[in-house]
């Protein structure tokens, strides 16, 4: 599990840098290099589910999700 990051007001490399190692391990194991994919799913502390996408400028959106959608 990732520990959870408070973030800084400010951008900060050191926090970046960090943040990315850690999402970096964690999808390790869930997407291989080079594999596509339209979003990932991703779960919360809090147990809730969360669609993360990613759009023609790279801008990341989480959206989540009520339980229904595939």
């Amino acid at each position: 599990m990732i520990p959870t990051m408070i973030p800084p007001t400010e951008y900060n490399q050191a926090w970046f840098s960090q943040l990315m190692g850690q999402l970096r391990q964690a999808f390790t194991y869930c997407v291989k290099t080079n594999e596509e994919a339209g979003r990932v799913i991703l779960r919360s502390p809090d147990g809730r589910s969360w669609a993360v996408t990613v759009d023609d400028t790279g801008t990341l959106t989480a959206t989540e999700m009520n339980g229904t959608e595939r």
